[in-house]
């Protein structure tokens, strides 16, 4: 199926008439645009299409490219979700094919899609990759900074429900990343930096991320820091606000 037809199906599923609350739940920048259908529904049609269409690798990633070209979210949750389903997709060699996909990007959905099932996947098997994003952490476009942080989360977890914690090839990497970022410019990379300190203080990385927020506390907004503790225990966030 080529990406016409592809778009034909999709526009089938979409909502005659469009949720407006899904404008404001998922906005949209960079040339982008919604069409109202919500993920699960998505989520279907892929593996629906995946089933009766039996693409290749090759010719899933050649629809996917297709897809966020055009830069509408369902399409490229279509292009994330139908890519996943390939073990080549969790390679290493597939990376720079999938990072160059950032620059399609239009809104957090889509962002931290592509971080959480395919770019966090190959990291985790490959931690030198952090280097990448410890220069993606400096690019001027928002939604890369972004990835910066986000595409941390799935080896943060990983390394937590496994309790390695103690040993991490993730932490250091993503904690000055953090910092970096803790007053960025943009309200989206501002709202990805708490997310990984979540993280690790609920997998039992209380002390890692205590010290750090004392450590860098002038380095953040208001925001990310407030953000930042809503794993802690009611004594720790006391601590943390008398700072």
């Amino acid at each position: 199926m080529d990406y016409q037809a592809l778009h034909r199906e999709i526009l089938k599923i979409a909502p005659r008439n469009k949720n407006l609350m899904i404008d404001r739940m998922t906005p949209v920048d960079n040339g982008g645009s919604n069409l109202g259908i919500r993920v699960p529904v998505v989520k279907k049609f892929v593996s629906n299409f995946h089933q009766k269409e039996k693409p290749t690798f090759k010719e899933a990633v050649f629809l996917a490219d297709e897809c966020f070209k055009q830069k509408i979210t369902e399409e490229i949750i279509f292009a994330i979700e139908l890519t996943a389903k390939y073990k080549e997709a969790r390679d290493v060699k597939f990376w720079n094919h999938a990072t160059g996909w950032i620059k399609y990007l239009t809104n957090w959905e889509n962002c931290d899609r592509l971080c959480g099932v395919i770019l966090g996947k190959i990291l985790l098997q490959n931690p030198e990759l952090a280097v990448e994003l410890e220069k993606w952490s400096k690019d001027k476009f928002y939604w890369r900074r972004r990835c910066a942080i986000v595409s941390f989360i799935v080896p943060l977890a990983f390394e937590g429900k496994n309790k390695l914690y103690g040993q991490s090839k993730f932490i250091k990497s993503c904690l000055g990343i953090c910092a970096r970022l803790g007053n960025d410019p943009n309200l989206y990379t501002q709202k990805a930096v708490g997310w990984p300190i979540r993280e690790i203080t609920k997998w039992g990385g209380r002390d890692l991320t205590f010290n750090w927020l004392v450590k860098n506390k002038n380095k953040l907004s208001g925001f990310v820091f407030h953000a930042s503790l809503e794993k802690f225990s009611p004594k720790d966030k006391s601590s943390l606000k008398a700072l």
